[in-house]
């Protein structure tokens, strides 16, 4: 198992070229590797049948391959792709010439287009080329083969093997290539979306809070006024800021302040978590959606949000500092926008910090 896990590290090595890509790369190892072991066979055949000539030429042919094997990983991607084509091309030709259409070589030509398709950045247009120019060279092969006709000198024996090897090596690279592409582009396909719902995250999220920021806060309510549930259920909005959030900032430092609006965002998104919705609403400004409550309910419970973080600490040094907070709050009107009881929360907001602070206003 170790051995398998280490030799697909191997194959799945990635390239230095930073212009191209590991797919490239990794499917002409495969191609290659798979004509290789292809070769190895085929002198076998050959050398059981008799015939060393076939059997020096499988093994230039196989040291080739693993020569463009070994320089996919120190040159460029694209040069040994375009030279695994030519060489392969150059087998075609000289296998249906020496042994002609019956053994099956031609087969090859089918797994060498899915391999140019694969392995092509050109267009469309190019790729319906390849397609038309592999057709092309299949026919002209088989009248090649028609005029030359080739004699061999196999037993049946071997006859047979080299039909059902090259079967065999046709369907393993057609599969193989297929697998590989098809893995590469579901890994590109799940990179892109969790790179989406990063980016998605990002645009939501306030990074120091982990609230949701204003915009998908305000994204939220709109969508809960479309969709009609404000028919159903009553829902009201309100804003806290934290008192004196300034002279924190000015004694103690920014890393404190921030400290404080972890700690204030951490008790709201908590207390919030069965009643609605908190977003960090920007400095030091929160803003609450309670679903399924009228003005007074609201009241009542934004109360409690302001006794309890008046008991709340944060740790500074050898020193506790507390703070309170101030709410403006109102129910909403469905026959206005939603943002006529956003600033209708925010003029009362503005309203408890002119008349003492620590207070909510309703």
């Amino acid at each position: 198992m170790n051995c398998a896990k280490r030799f697909w590290q191997f194959i799945n090595k990635d390239v230095e070229n930073a212009n191209e890509t590991k797919k490239v790369a990794v499917i002409t190892r495969l191609f290659s590797l798979i004509m290789c072991i292809y070769f190895v066979i085929v002198m076998a055949i050959m050398g059981f049948s008799g015939n060393f000539q076939e059997v020096a030429a499988g093994a230039v042919f196989c040291s080739v391959y693993a020569f463009l094997f070994y320089c996919s990983y120190v040159n460029t991607a694209k040069h040994v792709m375009v030279l695994v084509q030519v060489l392969t091309f150059v087998w075609l030709i000289y296998g249906v010439h020496t042994l002609g259409w019956s053994f099956g070589v031609q087969n090859l030509l089918l797994a060498l287009l899915v391999y140019g398709l694969l392995t092509s950045y050109r267009g469309v247009k190019f790729k319906l080329f390849m397609a038309g120019a592999a057709s092309v060279m299949m026919v002209g092969l088989y009248e090649y083969d028609l005029l030359v006709a080739t004699e061999t000198c196999f037993d049946s024996v071997s006859a047979g093997a080299m039909q059902w090897l090259s079967v065999i090596l046709n369907m393993t690279l057609v599969t193989v290539l297929i697998l590989m592409f098809s893995h590469n582009s579901q890994d590109m396909e799940k990179k892109l979306i969790d790179y989406n719902e990063k980016i998605r995250k990002m645009a939501s999220v306030d990074p120091l809070t982990g609230l949701k920021n204003r915009r998908a806060m305000m994204e939220a309510m709109e969508n809960f006024v479309k969709s009609g549930e404000t028919e159903k259920q009553q829902f009201s909005i309100a804003i806290g800021d934290i008192d004196f959030f300034k002279k924190i900032n000015d004694t103690y430092g920014h890393d404190v302040g921030d400290e404080v609006l972890i700690a204030i965002a951490g008790h709201l998104n908590e207390y919030m978590a069965d009643k609605g919705l908190v977003a960090r609403w920007g400095g030091e400004e929160f803003l609450l959606l309670f679903w399924g409550m009228n003005g007074d309910n609201v009241y009542m419970e934004l109360e409690k949000i302001r006794s309890r973080l008046e008991k709340v600490m944060i740790k500074h040094e050898e020193e506790d500092i507390s703070v309170t907070m101030t709410f403006g709050m109102d129910e909403y009107d469905p026959s206005h926008p939603i943002d006529y009881t956003i600033s209708s929360a925010d003029k009362k907001l503005y309203i408890g910090k002119k008349t003492g602070r620590n207070k909510v206003v309703f």
